[in-house]
Order: structure tokens, then C-alpha cells, then sequence
């Protein structure tokens, strides 16, 4: 089974560690930044606290940008991509931004 955690920032996690995230964002040279601080986060991992894909969202004006998706290679077979954009999605939709990038 795979968990899906949100943090608002970096700090907010029950179960994951932003570290884990930082790691895995470092397998495709995807670098961290201070809108990490304050952007909402989504972590997907196994239960054994394995990282599976990560990826971020934070307003801009009046649009969310939604950024800094990553999947780790061992899960890339499998549609966790798509999982986590569409949670990402989901959760633009419920905003009060008119766009979504």
C-alpha cells in the first residue's frame, strides 16, 4: 500500500521527512528553493516510508503553480505521475485562482 501526505511547507509532515523529498527531487536534479518554505507539498510513499513521487503547488497572483513533480525511478512503470498530478489538480480546483500552470 502507498500513503498521500500534504504539508503546507516544509515542517508540516505527520509521517515524512522533507528530506526524503529533497532526495528525491535530487535523482533528476530538481533543486529545492524558498518557496519550498511556504508552498503545499504532496508526498507519496510506501508505508515502509519509501518515497514514491512528489510534487508541489503555490499561488502566483491570481494563478497556482504547480511544480517540481517527481517520481522515483523504481515506481515509474506504475501511473503514480498521474496520481499525483491529478491529486495536485484536485486540490488547484478548490482554490479561488482562476489558472492553473
Amino acid at each position: 500500500m502507498f500513503r498521500a501526505e500534504w504539508s503546507l511547507g516544509k515542517q508540516g509532515f505527520e509521517f515524512a521527512d522533507f528530506s526524503t523529498i529533497e532526495a528525491l527531487r535530487a535523482d533528476f536534479s530538481v533543486h529545492g528553493d524558498a518557496l519550498d518554505d511556504f508552498a503545499a507539498q504532496l508526498f507519496v510513499y510506501e508505508e515502509d516510508l519509501r518515497p514514491i513521487a512528489c510534487g508541489r503547488m503555490y499561488p502566483d497572483g491570481d494563478a497556482i503553480v504547480i511544480d517540481k513533480l517527481s517520481v522515483s525511478p523504481a515506481f515509474d512503470c506504475h501511473t503514480y505521475a498521474d496520481f499525483t498530478l491529478r491529486l495536485l489538480l484536485f486540490k488547484a480546483k478548490e482554490g479561488i485562482q482562476s489558472t492553473v500552470y
